[in-house]
């Protein structure tokens, strides 16, 4: 199947959104508009000061300490405690960071994506990325059917980005020109759509209270 136009149309939507996203993430970060958009003016001869106060990463960070303040435990539906044995072994050596970030990507926009690959190694692992870093193309059960990640590298001025394709493979381009293709040991798409509703993020809920 040729996926040309569907891959056009998501490249079109993550350029789209990418702006509402980092609009999220600055808050995240504390550049709120109160202070980058000229809203707040202080007065000649008063004593105005804006309260810088950073409620979303306050409570983004609390709600993560809160949730994942023990380890995750994990359950076989057949009580078979071996192959739990086997995935806590295959996630052994997992950045202690991963559960953390993707709760505090969840948290502030409400979807993220996690990729699978294998490393040098060969062991099996797992990136978090934001919707700031991809977007994906998924069916009807919400399946990723192919997924684009987007990146830059140090000291080079070049727009990178790496299709995922259903059969497991990957398309590398560079400025929008194909310059390779490898195989990631997987038969399908290896990413995994993560959400919620947007609704019900940290952020969506008190953005206006943190102005």
């Amino acid at each position: 199947m040729d996926y040309t136009f569907i891959i056009s149309k998501m490249i079109e939507e993550y350029r789209k959104n990418k702006p509402i996203y980092q609009h999220m993430r600055n808050y995240f970060d504390g550049k709120h508009d109160i202070y980058t958009n000229g809203k707040f003016k202080i007065r000649p001869g008063s004593s105005d000061r804006p309260t810088h106060c950073n409620w979303i990463s306050k409570f983004i960070s609390e709600e993560i300490a809160y949730g994942l303040n023990q380890p995750l435990t994990y359950k076989s539906n057949t009580d078979n405690k071996q192959i739990v044995a086997d995935v806590l072994a295959a996630m052994e050596h997992f950045k202690l960071n991963h559960d953390q970030k993707l709760m505090k990507d969840l948290e502030i926009y409400g979807l993220c994506y996690a990729v699978y690959y294998f490393d040098k190694k060969g062991r099996f692992c797992e990136r978090i990325l934001s919707p700031l870093d991809g977007i994906a193309y998924t069916d009807e059960e919400g399946k990723a059917v192919l997924f684009i990640h987007f990146f830059n590298k140090k000291y080079d001025t070049a727009d990178y980005y790496n299709v995922y394709f259903p059969d497991g493979h990957i398309d590398q381009y560079k400025d929008d020109v194909l310059i390779g293709s490898v195989d990631t040991g997987f038969s399908f798409c290896p990413v995994t759509v993560v959400q919620m509703e947007e609704a019900e993020t940290i952020y969506a809920k008190i953005r206006n209270l943190n102005d």
